[in-house]
């Protein structure tokens, strides 16, 4: 699930937030570089441990999906990076660090 969620916020929130401040674009971006780099270290757990998704994990995430296509995509998009330190929390105390395969 939390692949799952990296790309989302990669994929439809980075990339659907428009801002104007370079300054805040440039954060937007050193995150979304950082989801990459947690997205490879994902990908090699599961290789190595052949990881699967649970099916609730695959429901949970069309969810959030649904929610983010019912609103406006500038608003989502706003709302969804408001909510990052919710993901990020989560994140922390769900995965502890894996060594480098």
């Amino acid at each position: 699930m939390t692949n799952n969620l990296l790309t989302f916020y990669r994929d439809r929130v980075f990339k659907d937030h428009q801002e104007r401040s370079l300054e805040v674009m440039r954060r937007i971006s050193s995150i979304a570089n950082s989801f990459l780099c947690m997205q490879k270290t994902l990908e090699r757990c599961q290789v190595h441990r052949q990881c699967n998704c649970s099916q609730e994990a695959t429901n949970a995430t069309r969810i959030i999906h649904d929610n983010y296509n019912q609103l406006e995509v500038s608003s989502a998009a706003l709302k969804s990076l408001g909510e990052l330190n919710i993901l990020l929390a989560w994140i922390d105390r769900n995965h502890q660090e894996t060594p480098a395969a």
